[in-house]
């Protein structure tokens, strides 16, 4: 349950990305357990997009799914992450204190029917640099280095 703060080094989107494409990202800060570095700034991490739904009329907007597998221990390692509830409540609070929105908080105003066949949903685009969260999935076995 350590959480990983993270920039995501692949841009997403909903209109060109593909389920099964690779995401990768990198660790935005150096990560410590017991006083030891185990995930240093840098380590590279890997995913994929699980799924895509595009954007719809009646201005149902697109949905993107990405699962954050792994990422690179100090000591070559692979640990197993997600993003779990831990890691999106602490990507809300990131979100909020840049100003910036997270997808799914805005909610849409009552749109009549006839009206609503003519809104169109907004796409997802998540650009490279984008900084989130995910957390450690299991406790795993890392070699780490006592910095002083």
């Amino acid at each position: 349950d350590t959480l990983v703060k993270i920039t995501i080094t692949s841009p997403l989107d909903t209109r060109t990305s593909r389920k099964g494409d690779i995401v990768t990202f990198q660790a935005n800060e150096d990560v410590y357990s017991g006083g030891l570095l185990v995930i240093a700034k840098g380590a590279v991490g890997t995913g994929s997009v699980t799924k895509i739904e595009q954007a719809k009329n009646f201005g149902r907007d697109a949905k993107l799914e990405v699962s954050f597998d792994t990422i690179m221990g100090i000591d070559g390692s692979t640990i197993n992450t997600f993003l779990g509830d831990k890691a999106k409540e602490e990507t809300r609070s990131l979100a909020k204190a840049a100003g910036a929105t997270v997808a799914g908080l805005v909610i849409l105003g009552p749109v009549g029917v006839v009206g609503g066949a003519f809104v169109q949903g907004k796409d997802v685009t998540i650009p490279a640099g984008t900084a989130i969260y995910v957390q450690t999935k299991a406790p795993a076995e890392v070699y780490g280095l006592k910095i002083q």
